[in-house]
């Protein structure tokens, strides 16, 4: 027979390694965001926007999109990253104070996944990625307007 404790046990750990890896990423994502912003503004010379004139498409339009373009990406990354940490903080949470003696695993991770499936914003990130996961397009939603406002902020005049 199982110890509920030890299921409680094993699937601590499985969350712990998420915790960390989840962390671990949001830290590389900051880094990058920051190194591009650095890479971007200095190193490539992309000067302030001025919108009184009319940006003609060019050479210079392409850099401005994929400056922006990596914007996004890193900020939908780092979003997501976030909420999923959250996610998982949330789970082991669950875990701890979870009263009822799961025998198994599979048990006790849909009692805790339904108690946080009630909790609606972070319930959104709990099915990982997927385009029909309302998580993916929460992400995307944010790292759209983040981004933009990073671009703005940067590079308007």
């Amino acid at each position: 027979m199982v110890d509920s404790e030890k299921v409680k046990s094993t699937y601590l750990s499985f969350v712990g390694s998420q915790l960390t890896t989840h962390a671990g990423t949001i830290l590389g994502f900051s880094v990058l965001l920051f190194t591009s912003a650095d890479l971007f503004v200095n190193k490539i010379g992309l000067t302030k926007v001025v919108f009184s004139l009319t940006i003609d498409i060019s050479i210079v339009t392409i850099r401005y999109f994929l400056c922006w373009l990596t914007f996004f990406a890193l900020f939908t990354g780092l979003f997501y990253s976030l909420m999923r940490l959250m996610y998982y903080g949330a789970l082991a949470h669950e875990i701890i104070v979870d009263n009822t003696k799961a025998k198994e695993i599979a048990q006790l991770r849909v009692n805790c996944q339904d108690k946080l499936n009630k909790i609606r914003i972070i319930g959104r990130f709990g099915g990982g990625l997927g385009l029909k996961r309302s998580g993916l397009w929460s992400s995307v939603g944010v790292g759209f307007i983040s981004s933009l406002l990073f671009f703005v902020v940067l590079f308007a005049q």
